[in-house]
């Protein structure tokens, strides 16, 4: 597959950065989410199948079926459908596929208000001069809250070359946990946050009974969940940008649990992760990650441990041993400890957690690792 950017193309398509050429339809799955992270960013995309850069067939056999095809596909993997599409057999002997889409306005919120904004990429001085983006934003709505039925993504910040921070939450569209990692480094970085979820379904990577009387079971949903999440960061971020796995409590315990089940991750943020979750840590002993993340950050709260229930009172040991594990495979880890609870200063917990995974350690630098007391 090849994707291009500004290169001219014997008249095909439009120059910036809205356009992929596509082998045949083995690649069509990673085209369609080309063409979502296109049009969530540029409100527009032409995808070519069965014809190269330079506006040569490559001999693929293409037919109307596969014009079906691939409409049925999109439906099934797109969560919102273009607002436009059309999907168009072209030339005579040998013949190539064009799908022509127009996308959505993308949501964010600021302040407990609802924009959306548009992205009008030009480029004035010609496919070499580079491509000029224009924003328009718009409001929405004023409500304070923005529900609806499942999961619930708000992205925050702009830099799209940035790392693109995925952080599960419990509540809240995670603006306050934005601008507190703003505050604490200076790296760029885009926040998706995702909220909406069956806590004790969605973070629990299998059957656990309640850890408290009266309390719902685990129903281990985690790599149901784990696609669903994938699907958004390819929708958002395509397949190349660096993205990084953050969460609290239940999705801490989801963070560490995703390295295992997909490459994606390059780094993982787990505090105050629950990893006092019965068999994770034998899972951890007897597996190993996809990809071996560069950076993990474990934290718990000095006094977590501390508590009458037996399960949940095995947090710090287990937090420990998930740490060796993890040192061992090569990556780098921090494990802080931090006054107080398992409830206390959670958003500046994680946001430490995430500014730390985001600096970029240089060869002589040197990671304290604060073993839990």
């Amino acid at each position: 597959m090849t994707t291009t950017t500004s290169t001219e193309r014997n008249g095909l398509g439009k120059e910036g950065p809205t356009v992929e050429f596509v082998d045949g339809m083995e690649d069509l799955d990673q085209a369609i989410r080309s063409m979502s992270a296109m049009l969530n960013r540029y409100n527009r995309a032409d995808i070519y199948i069965g014809v190269d850069i330079d506006g040569i067939p490559t001999g693929v056999d293409v037919s109307e079926k596969d014009a079906d095809i691939i409409r049925r596909r999109v439906g099934e993997l797109m969560n919102r459908l273009p607002q436009t599409m059309s999907v168009d057999i072209v030339g005579e002997d040998v013949r190539y596929i064009h799908i022509s889409a127009t996308g959505y306005e993308t949501p964010y919120a600021y302040g407990s208000w609802f924009y959306t904004r548009k992205c009008n990429p030009t480029q004035p001085n010609g496919p070499k001069g580079g491509v000029v983006e224009e924003w328009t934003e718009t409001l929405t709505c004023g409500m304070k809250r923005h529900r609806g039925d499942g999961m619930q993504i708000m992205i925050h910040g702009d830099s799209m070359d940035s790392p693109l921070v995925v952080m599960n939450s419990y509540g809240g569209d995670g603006r306050d946990v934005y601008d507190t990692v703003r505050s604490m480094t200076a790296s760029d970085f885009q926040l998706l946050n995702v909220s909406g979820l069956d806590w004790n379904h969605d973070m629990a990577p299998w059957d656990s009974p309640a850890v408290f009387k009266g309390e719902s079971p685990f129903t281990g949903g985690a790599d149901e969940h784990l696609k669903h999440l994938l699907d958004a960061v390819s929708a958002h971020a395509g397949s190349d940008r660096e993205a990084i796995i953050a969460g609290y409590s239940m999705a801490g315990l989801f963070s560490i649990y995703s390295i295992y089940r997909t490459d994606r991750f390059s780094r993982a943020v787990s505090a105050s992760g629950s990893l006092w979750f019965p068999g994770m840590v034998e899972f951890m002993e007897s597996n190993r990650p996809v990809r071996i993340p560069e950076k993990v950050y474990l934290s718990l709260g000095d006094r977590e441990s501390r508590t009458r229930n037996p399960v949940m009172a095995t947090v710090g040991d287990r937090t420990a041993k998930a740490e060796s594990i993890i040192r061992d495979l090569g990556s780098e880890v921090l494990f802080e400890s931090n006054p107080g609870n398992h409830f206390q200063d959670a958003v500046k917990r994680i946001s430490k957690g995430i500014a730390w995974a985001l600096q970029r350690s240089g060869p002589s630098e040197v990671v304290l690792v604060q073993a839990y007391p």
